[in-house]
């Protein structure tokens, strides 16, 4: 009698246990990781307290919260090492990224959520005669791009033609530097980025083309292999919500 009594209490007390578990316990949130190098502010970038934030960032995070998944960051990866998968670098997804079908092969891509704006920054006032890029190119000496970023068809054949006159530089803080320093004439980069780092900097001096070398709708890329299409139906429906709100 005292045996069984004892077994039910152990038994009451096991299943209580795990029903307690059951309860209480959320399953861990998945992750969804991003790859860092400089940072794109105002888009994305850490802070004086090692934080990322940042608009893409923020808009990116309201979504997945909605989601029950975690944000993460995976930092100090190449700029050249992002245009496409690399297995073992450890991130699956990404934002501001603009359509290429090679791209489309391993990401699935979202809405758009933004345009980004794409100019030439100098110095020389004789270029504010210049209502091309092509006749910048032509104009001038040598200039600097990210050359592993895509910004239109166009651009592609002015990169091919004038690849000579074209050098690649990894961040548009050491863009900027370049084009201080007179080691190249001018910048070709997104608008937003060079007029948040050059007020950043206290940069004076530095001019705005006219023309535009590309505007383009940018999105938010998963890696095909870790997002099907129901996360991608999801998210695309929360992200529409946030965007129109």
């Amino acid at each position: 009698m005292i045996r069984q009594s004892f077994l039910k209490f152990i038994f009451i007390g096991v299943v209580t246990t795990l029903f307690s578990f059951c309860v209480n316990s959320k399953p861990a949130l998945q992750k969804v990781v991003l790859p860092v190098s400089e940072g794109w502010p105002p888009y994305f970038f850490r802070n004086n307290n090692g934080f990322y934030e940042g608009t893409d960032i923020s808009l990116l995070s309201s979504v997945l919260t909605k989601m029950d998944y975690s944000l993460e960051f995976k930092e100090d990866i190449p700029i050249r090492r992002l245009t496409k998968y690399n297995k073992g670098l450890g991130f699956n997804a990404n934002v501001s990224a603009t359509f290429t079908e090679e791209r489309a092969l391993t990401y699935h891509y979202s809405i758009p959520y933004r345009v980004e704006n794409i100019a030439v920054f100098y110095i020389n006032l004789e270029f504010n005669k210049f209502a091309s890029l092509e006749d910048l190119i032509v104009g001038s000496k040598i200039g600097t791009i990210n050359l592993a970023g895509y910004y239109g068809k166009e651009f592609e054949i002015l990169k091919s033609k004038y690849k000579q006159k074209l050098i690649h530089s990894e961040t548009a803080t050491r863009r900027i530097k370049l084009l201080m320093a007179g080691r190249v004439d001018y910048v070709i980069g997104d608008v937003k980025n060079m007029e948040f780092l050059l007020e950043k900097n206290n940069v004076t001096g530095v001019r705005q083309s006219s023309f535009f070398v590309n505007q383009q709708e940018v999105s938010m890329i998963f890696l095909k292999t870790e997002f099907d299409s129901k996360f991608m139906n999801n998210f695309n429906k929360l992200l529409k919500q946030k965007l129109s709100s």
